[in-house]
């Protein structure tokens, strides 16, 4: 049907052909009508105009999707898709003969075509359905986003939440990242929120950029809990398509290492000298600081050798600590030091030591029975 329809534009740019159909597959306001539906707006995505656009759109020029369902809660992944097989030999009878004229490239551009694959787009943009949204995502590839894991960070230095973005496509891109950092306990539950950012940057064709949100150690250092754990939430949104990605990584603090150095070999009940250090990670002096040493066939049972600082320790200075152990029995034994201080607490290290019986001793007791037998 051709008709005007001031209804849709006063410029009278959808004027012209309409859709009509009588037998619809459902309902659409209640009744079975489809239309009428302006086909300029049909081909070029304007699936929200009056009447029935979306559902003449997706007659004529949809990809049929396969999904995979999974799980108890009924979720969905994507496995193919055919954008070619819906929308073939559209046609209509030609006037006076019974001969098919193809109206296909009046309803849609060629398949496979830039402009086609833009048409689509503009039209899933225009979608509220939730596999719009799961489609969009699974067939954007433009661009690659990758957060960068922490693994290494040792705690009361700076670090940076980093999201690398690759554009491998020749269009810019305008991507807008919100970052939420959390320290969390051992169970998952967030504790303190410690910063949150929202930024927008631009992503040139065939490039890759980070984007980096700095952390400093005064913006954490008041809200540690259970082994110094945070959570990191780095949610990206590309604007020209409302493509999203969702990054989410937790990670641990390092504790520095407490180095333990053994003077000499270590003999059966003969006294041998420890020194144990590490240097202070923090942009600031530890007070009252306190090394706990601990060995099994080393220390007395159920003992801990405590030995406190006798002055605080500076940024970058070096704790150290000398002290002296005896052993009762031979083997291998394990030397334990932890540290705690006002600041940082938990600090440990250890050393494993082989224990030798003392054959200058042996041989001195085996002479001395020879004398005594002779």
């Amino acid at each position: 049907m051709t008709n005007l329809a001031p209804d849709l534009s006063f410029t009278g740019v959808y004027d012209g052909w309409q859709v009509i159909d009588a037998t619809p597959q459902e309902p659409s306001d209640g009744i079975y009508q489809c239309g009428p539906t302006s086909v300029v707006a049909i081909r070029n995505g304007e699936i929200t105009r009056d009447y029935d656009g979306r559902f003449v759109f997706a007659e004529v020029n949809a990809d049929e999707v396969y999904w995979l369902r999974t799980g108890a809660e009924e979720s969905y992944k994507y496995l193919q898709s055919d954008i070619t097989k819906i929308g073939k030999n559209l046609s209509t009878k030609q006037v006076g003969a019974n001969d098919r004229i193809d109206l296909t490239s009046n309803y849609k551009h060629q398949e496979e075509t830039p402009e086609e694959r833009e048409i689509m787009i503009k039209a899933l943009h225009q979608s509220n359905n939730i596999f719009t949204k799961y489609y969009l995502n699974a067939k954007f590839s433009d661009i690659r986003f990758d957060l960068q894991l922490l693994d290494d960070v040792l705690i009361g230095k700076p670090f940076k939440v980093r999201l690398i973005a690759e554009n491998k496509s020749g269009l810019v891109y305008t991507v807008e990242t919100l970052t939420r950092l959390d320290t969390v306990f051992g169970d998952g539950k967030r504790n303190k929120e410690i910063k949150r950012d929202l930024s927008l940057t631009k992503i040139p064709p065939l490039s890759e950029v980070e984007i980096a949100i700095p952390i400093e150690y005064e913006d954490y250092e008041n809200h540690l809990v259970d082994q110094n754990t945070f959570s990191v939430v780095m949610i990206a949104k590309v604007l020209e398509n409302d493509y999203h990605y969702a990054g989410i990584d937790n990670f641990r603090l390092r504790m520095p290492d407490i180095e333990i150095e053994v003077v000499g070999d270590v003999f059966e009940k003969k006294p041998f000298t420890c020194h144990a250090y590490f240097k202070n990670p923090l942009p600031k002096r530890l007070n009252k600081g306190i090394f706990l040493i601990e060995g099994p066939g080393l220390v007395k049972p159920n003992q801990t050798l405590k030995i406190p600082l006798k002055r605080s320790v500076k940024a970058d200075d070096w704790a150290r600590v000398t002290f002296t152990l005896t052993p009762t029995t031979i083997g291998e034994k394990t030397i334990i030091v932890k540290f705690y201080s006002k600041e940082l607490k938990d600090i440990d290290g250890s050393r494993i030591v082989r224990v030798s019986r003392d054959t200058t001793l042996f041989n001195l007791d085996e002479l001395d029975e020879r004398f005594r037998r002779t």
